[in-house]
């Protein structure tokens, strides 16, 4: 945001209001969404099979394994464990779009 508001030279707090108004959702819950729709594609991409769900956590850009979790969760209403677990399963691919 701040690096938008800069380059736009607006306040942060106007572009936190209009992304709110247009979307219905606050920018952190979509960033939060499109961090778990990137981890989703890692994982569709065989990266768990050399990290940990904790490093996946971390490079998409979550502070801890604890706020990724709950927002994995919170998106696809299943852990990364159980979601990881169903991909294996069932051997597809999910195809992934933000």
């Amino acid at each position: 945001l701040k690096d938008l508001s800069n380059h736009l030279n607006i306040p942060e707090s106007h572009i936190v209001y209009f992304f709110k108004y247009h979307s219905n959702i606050s920018f952190s819950e979509y960033r939060a969404t499109c961090r778990i729709k990137d981890s989703m594609s890692m994982i569709n991409q065989n990266y768990l099979d050399d990290h940990t769900i904790e490093s996946l956590a971390l490079y998409v850009g979550f502070a801890s394994y604890s706020p990724f979790f709950t927002s994995f969760k919170k998106v696809n209403n299943c852990t990364p464990k159980v979601y990881l677990t169903n991909i294996n399963n069932s051997n597809l691919k999910v195809e992934v779009s933000v």
